[in-house]
This record gives C-alpha cells, sequence and structure tokens, in this order.
C-alpha cells in the first residue's frame, strides 16, 4: 500500500454462504467480487457504498479482505486530496455525490486494521461527550519546557533560568515549580508561538499506524497537511485562584525585558523599522524615499553620512535590550535614547475608479515601538500590584508609571517605562469614541505599537461593550494576555471536576448523546470573544468567525455535531495556561481550610418581621389573582419584585422600614377571604396564614414601633432603669426594653463623671427629635424622587417594597471637619480647666453592661470574634446594609474593622484594605460585588458570609482571598444560614442548580409560594455580652488634667506599626478598661438615618443652664 494513502479504518459484511477461499492473507477487493450475491441484505447499504466509493477515481480508494468466521473484514483506506498522485480535484464531483459517498462510508467504518471489531469511527469518544466544565478541567498542565536555541544570548539566559527552575533575572522571591513551567510556557507562546490547523477540519488518527489525518466534515474534503494559522503571541493565564498569577506575570515581563518589540509580521502596508535619527539625519535613498512619502522634516544640519557610533545606535535601538540594564555613561545613555518606530500605509486600490481615488485621504500613521507592558487591572487592585511588585521585584530593575486621574503625559515618557499601570476605569477613558464624545484628542496610547497588554481579572473581557474592552481591541499590541482564575462565567475553578478517563463509546449517532446548556453555550460563546475579539487570533478576527466554525456546531437538540467539541478542546488547549488542582497542591501545599454551615434560630422579633414580609407577599400573590398591575410579578414591577427579593434576604440579617403597612394588609387580606368564595384552598390556606402572622405581629409590644421609629438594629436594655430606656428606646411607648445600637454609643459617649441621670433623660429625647428632623429631611427627599418614578413604578410603594431603613452612613472626617473637632477639643480643654475636678463624682450609669442584639447573625458574629484567638482577623463578606449594622455592632464591642465596600472611593478602599494589614484591626467588612475577586488578604484566617452565596464561583473566588498562596495559618469559612428559610434551601442546593436561571427561577418562587417561619422547639442562645460603657480615653482613674486626646480616629491607623499576624491584638474585659478609639469605617446606604453626636462641651453648657428639678417628660409625635 502506498504510504501517502490513509489507513480509514475497517467494515464487517454478513455473507449468505462462505467463500471458496481458506487463505488467512488479505486479498483486494475488487467491484466484480461486490456485486455477487453472497452478502447478506443487513451489509446491502454498505456494499452500495463501498461500490460508488471504488467507482470515483478521484478518490483512489483501496480495499482488500479477508475472512473472519462467517464475515467479511474489510480494510479500507483512500489517497487524501493534498498527497502527491491526487487527482481528487481534477475528477469534478458531479451533484455532491462524492460528499454523500464518504459521509455514508465513514458513518460505517469500524475503528482497528485487523479484526473489524473496534467501536465505529464516527462514534462520539470521551472528549466528544464532554461539557464545558468537564472540558475545561481535562486541559493538559503545562509540561516542563523545551525551548528553541536563540541567536540572542539573554534569549537564552533567561530560558535556561527557567528550565533550571532559576528565578528569573531580578525576581527575588522563590517561585513554586508549577509557577517556573506557567512561566516557562508563557514565554514559549509568546517567543514559539505554535500554529493552529484550520479549524474547518477535524483531526482524526489511522488506523494500524501512528498518523493524522484531517476531514472537513463539511465539504469531506480530506488532507493529511491542511492550511494553518499562527497562534497569538499570548493567551489566557487562568490558572486557580491564589496560587501566584500576579507573580507569574511578573517574572514574564522581567525574563523579557531584553527583547524588542516587533513591527506586525507578514505586513505589507509597513515600512521597515527605522529610528527618528536615521528619518532626519541619513542621506541614503531609502531614507529619503521616505522622508518624502511621509512628510518627515529633515535635521536643520542636513542630511550626512552618519558615524559609526550612530549606526550602532540606530541597531542596537532596533534590537537586544539587554544593555539598557546596565550602567553606561551619560553621553551613552543619550544616544541610545533614540526611540524605533514604522509607517502604516493606507491600502491602494488600482481598481478604484479616479473619482473615487482623488477623494481618498491617503493618511500615513507613525507608529512608536513600545518596549512597555500595559497593565490594566480593576481599581482595587491596582495598589496590590504595586506591592507585589515592591515584594517580589530587586530595586531597580523595573521603571512603573502608574496612571492616575490627570492627562496622559506624552509618548516619549510613557515608553520610558517597563510597566504602564492602570485601572480598567481610567483606560476606558482612553477609548476613541469616548474622547470623541467628550471632544478629546486621541489618546497617546494609540501613537505606538506596545509590547505586550496584561488584563488582570480578564473575566470581564467576555464582552465587547466596554470602552476599556474597546480599547483594548483597538490598540496595536504585540503580545496580549488575559489573567483570570475563572475566564468565563460559569466555569468554576479550584472546584472543578478533574478529567475523566471513561473510554470512548460505541453508540452509532453522529452527535454525542448529551445537548449542551445555555451556560455551556454561553461559556463556549464568552471563549470566542476573548480568542476572536482581545487576543485577535486567527483565524477568528470576528466573533462571528467563532460562532460560525465552532460554538454554532455545539448547538443542537442531540448534542454537538461530531468534532465540535474536539475542536473548541484543542483551541482551548493551545490559548490556555492552567495546572491541574491535583498538581498545584501536591507542590505547594497550603494549611488547611475548613467549610462549614452555621444554621442560626431567628430573634423571636426577626422571626416575626420576616413572616410579616411574607404575609404582605402572600396577600399581594393572591389577592391581586396572580395577573393585576400591582402583582409584584407584572412585567412592570421589575423593581418593586428586585426589592421584595432583597428585603427577604435583608430580614434573614435584619429589617425594618418606616411603613409595612401591616394594618392595611390584614384588613384587605380578612376583606379578600370574606368576600371571594373562588380562591382556592392553597390561596385561601396562604392568606389565612398571612391573618394569622400579621396579628401575631401587631399584638407583639413594641414590634410596630420598632418598625415604624428604628434603624439601628435593636440591643436589650436590662441593665438600665426604666427611666432611661423611656427616653432612648424606640418602643418608648409600648415596651421599651431596647436601646438601639448608635444611641448605646451615644448614651456611652454621656456617661461622664458628675452628670446625672435626669440629663441623660433630656438628652435622650433631645437626641430622638434631631433624628426624627434628619430622618423626615431624607423621607422627603426620597417622597420627591417617588415622585418622579412614580409613573413607571406605581407598585414600588407597596408595603413589602419598601426599601429598608439603614444603619448611620459614616465618613472618615475631611479637613474641615478635623479643625472642627481640633476646635471643639481645644473649648472642652479650656472648659475643663475652668471648671472643677468631677472625677470624684459617680457616673450615672454602670461601667460596663451585658448586652446582645436582636438579630441573631450580628450575635453569631460578635460572639466568633470575641471567642477567637486575639492574632485571628476576619474577613466578613455581606450585602452594604447588613455591613452598615455590623460595623454599629463591632464599634459597641471595641471590634476594630475597615470598611472596604464600592459605596466608598477607590482611594478609601486602599487605604481601608492597608489599615487592615495593622495589628489592631482585626476585621475588613467587604460587599461580594468588589471583594470576591483579586484581592490578596493572606494576613486574615477566617471568613464568614453572612448568607448563602447563590453562585458558587463567586463563593470560590472570595475564599480565595484568604486561602492562597503565602497563607501561613490555617483557614475557617462559616457560612451563615437562617433555619426554616430560603437560605437553607440555598444552601442544600448542589453546584447544577445554581445557575442563573435557576436563580431566576427560584426567586420568582420565594414570591409565588412564600414560606413563614414557626417558633423553634430548640432553645434560643440567651448569652450576653459585655460591653465597655464609659466614653473613648476615659478609665477609673480619669481626671480633668488628662492628657489632650486626639479626636481624628484616622491618626491612629496611620501611624507606623509592624505587621504581622502573630501581633496580638488588645481586646477589653470586664477589668481592662484603657482608652480605645473606635476605628471610623465608613458604611454606606440609598437610604440612612444619622444621629448627631452632642459634643461635651454643649452638655456642660446646658447643665449649667438647666434647673435642678427634675425635668417633665417630652412628648415627642413620629409620624
Amino acid at each position: 500500500m502506498s504510504g501517502h494513502h490513509i489507513q480509514l479504518g475497517t467494515l464487517e459484511l454478513g455473507l449468505t454462504s462462505g467463500v471458496p477461499s481458506s487463505s488467512d492473507s488479505w486479498t483486494p477487493l475488487d467491484e466484480v467480487f461486490l456485486r455477487s450475491d453472497i452478502f447478506t441484505p443487513e451489509s446491502s447499504e454498505q456494499v452500495s457504498t463501498l461500490l460508488h466509493a471504488l467507482g470515483d477515481p478521484g478518490l483512489s480508494l483501496r480495499a482488500s479482505w479477508r475472512m473472519r468466521g462467517i464475515s467479511l473484514v474489510v480494510r479500507v483506506s483512500l489517497l487524501p486530496s493534498d498527497a502527491p498522485g491526487s487527482i481528487w480535484r481534477r475528477v469534478r464531483d458531479r451533484k455532491g455525490e462524492r460528499c454523500k459517498i464518504l459521509r455514508k462510508l465513514f458513518f460505517h467504518l469500524r475503528r482497528g486494521w485487523d479484526t473489524g471489531q473496534g467501536g465505529y469511527l464516527m462514534a462520539a469518544n470521551s472528549v466528544e461527550d464532554q461539557r464545558m466544565a468537564e472540558l475545561y478541567a481535562s486541559l493538559p498542565s503545562p509540561e516542563q519546557p523545551d525551548f528553541e536555541a536563540s541567536f540572542w544570548t539573554a534569549d537564552n539566559e533567561a530560558k535556561r533560568r527557567l528550565m533550571d527552575l532559576e528565578e528569573p533575572q531580578g525576581i527575588k522571591t522563590r517561585l513554586y515549580q508549577y509557577q517556573f513551567r506557567s512561566v516557562a510556557k508563557m514565554l514559549q507562546m509568546e517567543t514559539q508561538p505554535k500554529r493552529l490547523v484550520d479549524p474547518i477540519f477535524t483531526p482524526l488518527h489511522e488506523e494500524g499506524r501512528d498518523g493524522v489525518y484531517y476531514v472537513n466534515l463539511t465539504t469531506w474534503d480530506i488532507q493529511r497537511h491542511p492550511g494553518w494559522y499562527d497562534l497569538p503571541r499570548g493567551g489566557i493565564l487562568c490558572e486557580q485562584m491564589g496560587t501566584g498569577k500576579t507573580l507569574m506575570c511578573i517574572s514574564l515581563i522581567t525574563s523579557t525585558l531584553h527583547q524588542p518589540c516587533t513591527p506586525p509580521r507578514n505586513s505589507i502596508d509597513t515600512s521597515d523599522v527605522v529610528t527618528d535619527h536615521a528619518m532626519r539625519t541619513y542621506p541614503f535613498d531609502r531614507y529619503g524615499q521616505l522622508r518624502e512619502q511621509v512628510g518627515e522634516t529633515l535635521h536643520p544640519a542636513g542630511p550626512g553620512i552618519p558615524s559609526l557610533v550612530d549606526m550602532c545606535a540606530d541597531i542596537a535601538v532596533k534590537s537586544d535590550q539587554s544593555y539598557r540594564r546596565s550602567p553606561l555613561p551619560t553621553h551613552i545613555d543619550e544616544i541610545l535614547s533614540r526611540q524605533s518606530c514604522f509607517y502604516t500605509f493606507p491600502a491602494y486600490d488600482d481598481a478604484m475608479r479616479e473619482a473615487k481615488r482623488k477623494t481618498l485621504s491617503r493618511s500615513i500613521r507613525k507608529t512608536y515601538l513600545a518596549n512597555t507592558t500595559l497593565v490594566v487591572v480593576p481599581g482595587i487592585l491596582v495598589q496590590q500590584w504595586k506591592d507585589e511588585l515592591a515584594k517580589h521585584v530587586e530595586d531597580g530593575v523595573l521603571k512603573m508609571y502608574e496612571v492616575g486621574t490627570e492627562a496622559l503625559p506624552d509618548i516619549e515618557f510613557l515608553m520610558c517605562h517597563d510597566i504602564i499601570l492602570l485601572d480598567v476605569a481610567r483606560f476606558g477613558q482612553e477609548e476613541t469614541m469616548h474622547r470623541i464624545q467628550q471632544d478629546w484628542e486621541p489618546s497617546v496610547l494609540l501613537q505606538a505599537r506596545w509590547k505586550r497588554i496584561i488584563l488582570d481579572e480578564g473575566h470581564v473581557a467576555g464582552s465587547k461593550t466596554s470602552n476599556a474592552m474597546r480599547l483594548a481591541i483597538t490598540l496595536d499590541v504585540e503580545r496580549r494576555w488575559l489573567v483570570s482564575g475563572t475566564p468565563t462565567k460559569h466555569l468554576q475553578q479550584g472546584g472543578e471536576v478533574e478529567a475523566s478517563s471513561s473510554t470512548g463509546l460505541s453508540s452509532r449517532s453522529s452527535t454525542t448523546s448529551r445537548a449542551w446548556s445555555r451556560r455551556d453555550l454561553e461559556d463556549a460563546t464568552r471563549i470566542g470573544v476573548m480568542v476572536g475579539g482581545f487576543l485577535a487570533a486567527e483565524p477568528f478576527r470576528s466573533e462571528a468567525t467563532f460562532q460560525e466554525k465552532v460554538t454554532n456546531l455545539l448547538r443542537g437538540r442531540d448534542g454537538p455535531k461530531y468534532g465540535a467539541v474536539r475542536r473548541l478542546r484543542y483551541i482551548m488547549g493551545n490559548i490556555m495556561v492552567k495546572h491541574a488542582p491535583r498538581v498545584i497542591d501536591h507542590e505547594a501545599l497550603l494549611p488547611p481550610t475548613t467549610l462549614s454551615t452555621q444554621m442560626l434560630q431567628f430573634h423571636p422579633m426577626q422571626r416575626i418581621t420576616y413572616n410579616v414580609l411574607a404575609s404582605l407577599i402572600a396577600s399581594n400573590v393572591h389577592t391581586s389573582n396572580f395577573e393585576d398591575q400591582d402583582y409584584f410579578l407584572h412585567p412592570r414591577n421589575t423593581e418593586a419584585f428586585n426589592q421584595v427579593i432583597k428585603n427577604l434576604h435583608l430580614a434573614c440579617f435584619w429589617y425594618s422600614a418606616h411603613d409595612m403597612g401591616a394594618h392595611d394588609c390584614l384588613e384587605r387580606t380578612k376583606h379578600h377571604l370574606e368576600n371571594n368564595e373562588s380562591i382556592t384552598a392553597q390561596g385561601r390556606q396562604a392568606l389565612q396564614e398571612a391573618v394569622r402572622h400579621l396579628e401575631a405581629a401587631l399584638h407583639t409590644p413594641g414590634w410596630e414601633e420598632w418598625m415604624t421609629n428604628g434603624v439601628s438594629i435593636p440591643y436589650e436594655a436590662g441593665d438600665f432603669t426604666e427611666y432611661i430606656r423611656q427616653s432612648w428606646s424606640d418602643s418608648m411607648d409600648s415596651n421599651p426594653d431596647a436601646i438601639d445600637g448608635k444611641s448605646l454609643q451615644l448614651l456611652r459617649d454621656l456617661n461622664r463623671n458628675g452628670v446625672e441621670e435626669h440629663q441623660l433623660h433630656v438628652e435622650g429625647w433631645v437626641a430622638r427629635a434631631d433624628k426624627c428632623q434628619d430622618f423626615f429631611k431624607i423621607m422627603e427627599l426620597e417622597e420627591k424622587r417617588g415622585q418622579r418614578e412614580a409613573e413607571h413604578f406605581a407598585s414600588a410603594k407597596a408595603a413589602a417594597a419598601q426599601k429598608p431603613l439603614a444603619a448611620t452612613k459614616r465618613k472618615g472626617p475631611n479637613k474641615k471637619e478635623q479643625l472642627k473637632l481640633q476646635l471643639e477639643q481645644a473649648k472642652m480643654n479650656a472648659e475643663r480647666a475652668a471648671k472643677p475636678d468631677l472625677s470624684h463624682l459617680p457616673r450615672p450609669l454602670p461601667h460596663v453592661i451585658k448586652t446582645k442584639s436582636r438579630s441573631s447573625k450580628v450575635n453569631h458574629v460578635v460572639e466568633s470574634i470575641l471567642a477567637s484567638d486575639l492574632t485571628d482577623k476576619f474577613v466578613i463578606f455581606g450585602d452594604t446594609y447588613e455591613l452598615g449594622h455590623l460595623t454599629e455592632a463591632l464599634d459597641l464591642f471595641d471590634i476594630r474593622s475597615v470598611f472596604a465596600g464600592h459605596s466608598v472611593s477607590s482611594t478609601k478602599r486602599v487605604e481601608a484594605l492597608r489599615n487592615f494589614e495593622k495589628p489592631n484591626v482585626q476585621v475588613c467588612l467587604l460587599d461580594l460585588k468588589l471583594g470576591a475577586r483579586g484581592l490578596n488578604l493572606v494576613c486574615a484566617n477566617r471568613m464568614i458570609f453572612l448568607s448563602p452565596v447563590w453562585s458558587l464561583d463567586v463563593q470560590a473566588q472570595a475564599i480565595k482571598r484568604i486561602h492562597r498562596i503565602g497563607q501561613k495559618r490555617a483557614t475557617w469559612i462559616e457560612i451563615l444560614v437562617t433555619e426554616g428559610t430560603f437560605e437553607e434551601e440555598i444552601a442544600k442546593r448542589s453546584s447544577t442548580a445554581r445557575s442563573e436561571q435557576e436563580e431566576k427561577l427560584y426567586s420568582r418562587a420565594m414570591i409565588e409560594n412564600p414560606r413563614f417561619v414557626e417558633i423553634s422547639p430548640c432553645a434560643q442562645n440567651d448569652k450576653l455580652f459585655t460591653v465597655r460603657f464609659i466614653p473613648n480615653g476615659e478609665d477609673e482613674q480619669t481626671t480633668t488634667t488628662a492628657p489632650e486626646r486626639d479626636l481624628d480616629p484616622a491618626n491612629d491607623l496611620d501611624s507606623p506599626i509592624e505587621v504581622s499576624p502573630t501581633t496580638p491584638i488588645h481586646r477589653r474585659t470586664d477589668s481592662d478598661i484603657e482608652p480605645v478609639i473606635v476605628l471610623q469605617s465608613p458604611t454606606a446606604s440609598s437610604v440612612a438615618r444619622d444621629y448627631i453626636p452632642i459634643p461635651t462641651a454643649s452638655i456642660l453648657k446646658r447643665k449649667a443652664d438647666q434647673p435642678t428639678s427634675k425635668p417633665k417628660r417630652v412628648r415627642v409625635a413620629f409620624a
């Protein structure tokens, strides 16, 4: 058999009678033999296909047979269309008959070359049967690098270092073995990019020998060596979270500092690379012609014969840049500071009509070659990148420029740096269309071809719609990298399944047995955007091309077409760099981590609120007949629907609203039950349950007042007299047994020597009046805003859709506030000096109190922190409202915290994260919108989710903030779940039931079938916590001559402190009352009610003016 023929496989033909041949050798098969009547009817289709194939001279098909029992085994081979001597293309395929023949032939062919008993050639094998998660998990880990020798010595040295597991030049941190392999793989992809076989061809293995051939399953063209495309110089670094991807990128940058940026390959519309000096001074013809074409001016001295120094300098700046890393004399540095560039000429169409040719603007673009890497990261990671550079890179190795809010400097300045660091938002401001709309000049970034761009947290590259992505795609860049532990929306790294070793299937279906889900197809589409958009990989220069050649073939009711999954895997394997989790776990052993779900019971007041919300929803659902415009699931009520879902989530932590409408809902529900006999049994039962819970809530002393008046979470007030509770409690009329957290802090500040109880009583009413005034101002603004939106969101006023009341918004003091505080402090000190010493007088309230909140989750968090080791640090994820309430609790218990949510400025976030590293700060509060990706918080070893996270990908990302490379301690992660609520069901759901679509369906089910929480038979946790109840800066020995204290809490954090995870954190105990400055960690929300603290000086002034008799009780009305 000719060596050019491809051994396709075998056929098995059934016989009606024996063949008069006893030879075991292979006999050539001819058409005469096939036309005999010895074959069974079941083999007639295969016989017919063979006859047609043998009759097509273009195929040059060869077949041979031999007996096996009572059947005939036939070997089949053919000559591919690109083989020498093939007449495939010379013999025309009339009416597509050849395609039909080959399709049928491949459908019947079996694997194997001797027995004919293998599986069907076109059956779905283990790869074809994989879905996206399995495909991603099965990608091979990088192997030990095999570099080609380079002409440049520095190139060979950089490669040798990686092969010998020696840190790249300039890196002072020891890399793990898998990091060496990943960096080597990235360097190989940049310097020795592989070739991608034309994706319209599907690779198949020859039978009986080693060999690969390619089949176009659309035209059924078969080739041994089809066309190919160069893969991009770059790819996607998708190592799992917390494995040091930033260090890998930095190592890649330092390993290639010597490599110059080069112009595009195989471009016919660009000039040779020249230097600006040569363009203006060289007298040679080619420079003169280029100057004339581009309009470049000569040097004032005119052209002259260049010196040997000039020629050497021009060659050096276009070649190996290693000289830049060596100390050079100043005059040599100046000579080598010249820049290299090239020119791009617009295409010129000779066939264009003369009129159009004259109007065509033939602009010629000058492009500098910048040996600089653009690093684009989310704003919250800018400081982390700077810290990583300082931590891992030796001094003087890299020159980094951070782009702030100011305009970009000129291109020559930018090109003098090795790294340009930008946040995504600032990078997007350089996008062309954005700048045109702002009437700005085109971006400086467009003036150069950059060596490299690194898009950290590159999962955002799955969309082309943002300004940042449009600019990234537009920029002229030699090497492109996306960096993300989760490159697509649904792939969950770190928790992905390992590759299966299952064998191929023997089904005869031409498609896989499993259809791809919408999630799988979305991930494939996003990869297409990355490959065709950002990476600009041929032949997928457009998203539409990737859709046509890859993604569309994955769609199908019965599953992807044959070869489609293998094609996608081939593309992913060539552009992605990742290790299997088991490899990293073996080479970089991390301390153990424990993930637990903590089941908590509602506080009785929480349970009532939750059931009232459920009752409001049930009433809305069953009294609106599932279709009225006030129905939460009505298409017009999207905003109200989303707010209701959010309120249910918040009710598991703490929820209150100014007007929940429980009275009206109760009357409306009762009326509906009495006057509508057509209600279904299920609906009637739900409404009866709602009535029961609404009546129970309205008959509970204090509950309605807390919902109406309260903003902060209430705390037990058993250690105070009824006289104090009446003026400070938000349920003063019915059951003043609790005081909110913010009022407790204010009351603590007033608990000074010499102050009398009746004065605190008056201050309570004054503080309440101030609180109401601030609240009503906010309510007026909300009402005005609501009136503007009423036409569009009429149903948003429904009681269950009321936005929650938020805890106090706290901001760090600005300069004016600091000056005001200093003046106030000076005034206080002056008054203290002028007044007699009151330190011998008693305080009106105890020095310490015992209390707990009426939120079970707040109590659990406080108990966990107070019971922890003093060196433990906590990262807590929650909603902004939840974190606002929790901040008040932490302040009350003297637990220092910082807040780094999306509602504060990027500068404040960076400052907060830096402060968290200090040993006297124990808690970092984050929201999942910002804090779940990219941050390195290994200084913490404890993490708490205030509620279950629907997306396991987001949860895994968040956990990797503390359980990652660099963590030295065991980590504990807790997920707080309220017993009997929807949270419990979410926590029990498997990963396959947590898609975005599933979340929407589940949210809808929460409205359609609201569930109530009954009283648990288990005993409640009655544990109380000790709280310091003397003002900051005072203790038992405090006198009026005490030193002046700094009222600016920020100053306490800005003092230099040695950071160490084992440095003990001071925590207050009953017998250890020392000065503590409470950290001002800002919280934010759209609705806030601020308390106005009363300065100590004003208390003293009123004390002098007030009569000594006990004042009358003041009644403050509440709307």
